[in-house]
């Protein structure tokens, strides 16, 4: 299982939160590329570098990619012998549930593990009865958890990146032109387009849509206006 959810931040910052539970060769490299791929798409044609926005990835992995006993690794672009930051516009965290022994009450990023590990463990509850955020969380996943139209959104998704992945995959078997392979993609894309403006036409909140689809906050508000 794979969870995606970009968001942009009250102080433009842009924000890739990933939860992957399957062990992937070359996950790294793939993180980057996630990376450079939405801070590229910031700028439109004829756009200006200065309006680009730090963008920053999360990774959450149930599997260990990192052999020392470390849960939480960040890294930035630093001078190999100084370490002085050439800039803060990448940012990539990589969290790995398995090496995290126990919560920290004064360290709220053990407190979202715990609860993404299992929102309805012990644990969890305890630190729902100091932290009430924590609490409503767990509430809030048990609506979407029952929620129809919620499971509509996640098998819509679902089901648009099975038919990517395949498409993909079976193009490249079979040697196809790339022509067919972004004509595919480009009716997935479609797709999603279309689902989105029916999200935004029944009145669910633009933030939402672009987490439950995969979109960006940028697309979803061109087709807020289109």
């Amino acid at each position: 299982m794979r969870l995606g959810i970009l968001a942009e931040t009250s102080d433009r910052r842009l924000v890739n939160v990933e939860i992957q539970q399957q062990s992937q060769n070359h996950f790294i490299k793939r993180s980057l590329f996630y990376w450079a791929e939405i801070y590229f798409q910031q700028l439109p044609r004829g756009g200006k570098f200065a309006d680009l926005c730090q963008t920053v990835c999360i990774n959450i992995l149930e599997k260990n990619i990192f052999e020392d006993d470390r849960y939480w690794h960040t890294y930035h672009m630093r001078d190999d012998e100084t370490y002085e930051l050439l800039t803060d516009s990448e940012e990539i965290h990589f969290l790995e549930l398995a090496k995290l022994k126990e919560y920290q009450k004064d360290n709220p990023v053990t407190w979202w593990l715990e609860y993404i590990k299992n929102p309805h463990s012990k644990i969890v509850d305890k630190i729902g009865e100091f932290e009430p955020i924590i609490k409503e969380a767990v509430e809030m996943f048990d609506i979407v958890s029952s929620d129809p139209d919620a499971q509509e959104l996640m098998r819509i998704r679902n089901d648009g990146e099975i038919e990517y992945n395949s498409a993909m995959w079976e193009a490249r078997m079979e040697g196809e032109a790339r022509g067919k392979i972004e004509g595919e993609a480009r009716g997935i894309e479609r797709d999603m387009k279309e689902a989105a403006k029916k999200m935004l036409l029944a009145g669910i909140d633009s933030n939402i849509v672009a987490s439950s689809l995969g979109l960006s906050i940028s697309e979803i508000q061109s087709l807020s206006r289109s």
